[in-house]
């Protein structure tokens, strides 16, 4: 069985370190990268790119909304869908805009008190 795993915001592939050994053995597990992209249609389309021709597709938060981007771009190639711990609506305007300022915050700038 092949895997497709997308990490929430401000995570990576580490999210996923503890369960890795659990998962079934004999397919190819791919990490999706949410560093390299702006929207969430550009990592759903930069994904598709690296995942295998049928994989079953996991999602943690933010990771969800790419997965199901993933599903409507191309839903033939995806046997299986799991969602954890995000929303089906996606992010409103507010915050889409905090996770914006986020994403551009870089914390060797930051000089707390």
């Amino acid at each position: 069985m092949n895997i497709v795993l997308v990490p929430g915001f401000m995570t990576d592939r580490e999210l996923w370190s503890d369960m890795l050994r659990r998962l079934p053995t004999g397919g190819q597990i791919v990490h999706v990268d949410s560093t390299q992209a702006h929207s969430i249609e550009e990592m759903a389309g930069q994904a598709l790119i690296d995942a295998p021709e049928q994989f079953t597709l996991v999602g943690f938060s933010m990771g969800g909304y790419v997965a199901r981007e993933m599903v409507r771009l191309a839903p033939r190639r995806v046997s299986s869908l799991v969602l954890i711990a995000t929303s089906a609506r996606g992010d409103g305007e507010i915050q889409a805009r905090r996770r914006s300022a986020a994403s551009t915050f870089d914390p060797a700038s930051f000089r707390g008190a």
